[in-house]
């Protein structure tokens, strides 16, 4: 049924003229599917994911990986104030932000790590924007700054850890 919907109104409104009135609706409708919904953990639904996972799990214990400067950090602590919150960030401008929310939540169940996390112990280059650094577009490849964005870059060396290792270290027996 719905092909034969799409097929007549492709007959009927399939003209150059309105290309722009289905760009408009193509925008919409993506949104409507929470897809390019940033803006905020409300309008994206991992406020709505949060309320709903972590209800039933107030001593949740989670690992926010990549965490640039803590908003989903701040929102699951928001959300279950007694989780315990493990937040990793490898890009040093974006650590020293992340580094805050321990003094402005007031809480003793959030530590953030200076470093990447992946299956093994060692270092890694990650590229930024050379006139903007803590970018949300920090990137393994400078392709990423320097192709696709069309961007000058500079790359930091940061420290990677191995998960594995962490947990055992830390001794967690279950992660959230």
């Amino acid at each position: 049924m719905i092909y034969k919907i799409a097929y007549l109104y492709s007959l009927i409104f399939a003209h150059p003229w309105l290309y722009k009135w289905h760009k408009l609706l193509l925008h919409l409708a993506l949104r409507g599917l929470g897809i390019l919904n940033s803006a905020d953990a409300r309008n994206n639904g991992e406020e709505t994911f949060l309320k709903k996972y972590l209800s039933s799990k107030p001593n949740a214990t989670i690992f926010d990986v990549g965490a640039n400067v803590g908003n989903y950090s701040r929102e699951i602590l928001k959300v279950v104030p007694k989780a315990k919150v493990f937040a990793f960030e490898p890009h040093p401008k974006n650590f020293e932000k992340l580094k805050t929310i321990k003094n402005q939540t007031d809480t003793n169940n959030f530590e953030a790590f200076h470093c990447a996390c992946g299956n093994q112990n060692g270092n890694l280059e990650l590229h930024d924007y050379a006139d903007r650094g803590g970018s949300s577009h920090a990137s393994l490849y400078k392709g990423v700054i320097e192709e696709i964005h069309k961007k000058k870059s500079v790359s930091v060396l940061v420290d990677l850890i191995k998960l594995d290792d962490f947990v055992k270290e830390h001794e967690i027996k279950h992660i959230d």
